[in-house]
């Protein structure tokens, strides 16, 4: 019976990492209090003679040798795959795994009592095709003032700061990836639904697409908008991200949008009422800072989409000629 328990509660959590060695020790000494954890860690591979990376990953490896991490739970990639694909890569993997987890990257602490919350909702919602994630944080910019006296919205979005999800999500996402891949931009910016039909918004997936931007987390919540797919989101802020230093790639500098962790009280008596819906002033501000802002002047977008088109075809006229003229001359 006690071992039933254990399975029950049992907590499936991802760790991703690169080569910051000292984030990722001090991200397991944090998780080292959820007793019920089932802790896997992937770490993307050293980039092409690059030193650093070969002694930071030799470290993460001591440190995963040392806190006895079953190396089944393990994977180093061999070569480096980037932000994009090396995420991927590592919840895909992660999904092989596990039915539902957490997903946290190395600079990411979470309040111990916010696992927990997420980790009932994992089970409660399984079932609820609504619900594609469950995030960690609001948005950065509303003020504390304004927030409702709701502890959670469903929200068109999911902040990826520490967050959750299901198997199938994550599949079905991987798998609508591969369709829009075969899309042109044309194609994608007509595809997105007409709420959030920006031109940057298009350009932005295209551009990830065809990895031109190397991050991964836009597409996830592409997905969420071209489904009609809600993440469940706290009114406040579980997490702390210790990133914002040099050596990141996307928070490089020394500015953290905040500093303390709204501790949370964990409650698993059912009466969670997840199913309230945030004001418009709060869902334009998730949803602008999240990259994928709300539509709200359509002709503005055409002739944005348009002037981008002409710009392109007059630059490949212009090279076109140039190519020409240099020929004839030769």
């Amino acid at each position: 019976m006690k071992s039933s328990n254990k399975s029950k509660n049992k907590i499936n959590i991802l760790l991703i990492g690169f080569n910051r060695s000292d984030l990722i020790y001090k991200s397991i000494q944090r998780l080292k209090n959820l007793e019920e954890k089932d802790l896997w860690i992937s770490i993307d591979g050293p980039r092409k003679n690059n030193r650093r990376d070969l002694i930071e990953i030799n470290k993460i490896k001591q440190i995963c040798f040392l806190e006895k991490i079953p190396k089944k739970n393990l994977k180093f990639n061999k070569n480096n795959l980037g932000c994009r694909k090396a995420v991927v890569d590592a919840i895909s993997w992660f999904f092989n795994k596990v039915n539902y987890g957490l997903i946290i990257e190395d600079d990411i602490e979470l309040d111990r009592n916010y696992i927990l919350q997420i980790n009932d909702f994992l089970k409660k919602y399984s079932k609820d095709q609504r619900i594609c994630s469950i995030s960690s944080h609001n948005s950065i910019n509303y003020p504390k003032k304004l927030r409702s006296k709701k502890d959670f919205y469903l929200m068109p979005l999911c902040r990826v700061w520490g967050w959750a999800t299901w198997k199938d999500r994550w599949e079905n996402h991987i798998k609508s990836t591969k369709e829009l891949e075969k899309y042109s931009l044309l194609r994608l910016f007509f595809t997105t639904p007409i709420r959030y039909r920006c031109f940057n918004t298009a350009l932005i997936i295209w551009k990830c697409l065809n990895n031109r931007f190397d991050t991964w987390d836009y597409e996830w919540n592409y997905f969420h908008i071209l489904n009609n797919k809600k993440s469940i989101t706290p009114k406040d802020f579980h997490i702390l991200n210790h990133g914002f230093r040099e050596d990141a790639t996307h928070t490089n500098v020394d500015n953290p949008p905040w500093t303390t962790i709204d501790k949370f009280e964990f409650n698993n008596d059912n009466k969670i009422d997840i199913n309230n819906y945030a004001n418009s002033t709060l869902e334009k501000l998730i949803t602008s800072e999240c990259g994928l802002p709300i539509q709200e002047n359509y002709p503005l977008e055409i002739m944005r989409l348009i002037k981008y088109y002409l710009k392109n075809y007059i630059f490949k006229l212009l090279n076109f000629l140039s190519t020409k003229s240099i020929i004839k001359k030769e």
